[in-house]
């Protein structure tokens, strides 16, 4: 308790230091005529070994980045809407493969995009509809078998999921043989 009390006078001590400089900085450099008496008893603390820090240059740079006038509206709109900033045109735009709908070269097609999603979104049912049953995630292998497909012999760490229809053009059987080769 005595040890943060005596922190507390430190503190103040260093604190009435101050002012008395900030005095002395407003008048004409002499100390102020009387002392001060809060202070006779707490002179005898030890003072701090390291000079006290100058915050008086903080202060100096908080108005650097204020503009000295305010810029004119046609010069803001020169500046937005320059020459560099203008919008290229875009030129690699080619029919889709699959569905003909344009799209940007080595880009996904939009069209595409959104039957794949429904297409895996079928997918996902088939195959979590067996296991929410049982509340477990799939660990094992799972193949996807269309309408008219056999299933190859996979051993028992496979699970088969059939979907009742006729595979699409545009999701090959051989897309998933190949993802972990290179």
């Amino acid at each position: 308790m005595s040890r943060l009390i005596s922190l507390y006078l430190r503190k103040l001590q260093c604190s009435i230091r101050n002012f008395d400089r900030w005095l002395q900085s407003i008048g004409s450099g002499q100390p102020p005529l009387g002392g001060i008496p809060a202070l006779a008893g707490v002179s005898n603390l030890p003072l701090q070994t390291q000079p006290l820090p100058d915050y008086s240059s903080i202060f100096d740079g908080i108005f650097w980045a204020v503009p000295k006038r305010r810029r004119s509206i046609q010069r803001n709109r020169t500046r937005r809407r320059a020459i560099e900033k203008k919008i290229v045109p875009v030129t690699d735009i080619i029919p889709c493969s699959e569905c003909g709908h344009p799209k940007r070269k080595e880009y996904l097609c939009s069209h595409c995009l959104i039957r794949i999603r429904e297409e895996t979104s079928e997918i996902q049912k088939q195959m979590f509809k067996d296991l929410e049953e049982s509340g477990d995630l799939p660990d094992k292998k799972i193949v996807v078998l269309y309408e008219g497909e056999e299933e190859k012999d996979g051993g028992d760490g496979v699970q088969v999921v059939e979907v009742k229809k006729a595979r699409p053009s545009w999701f090959p059987k051989a897309l998933l043989l190949n993802v972990g080769r290179r």
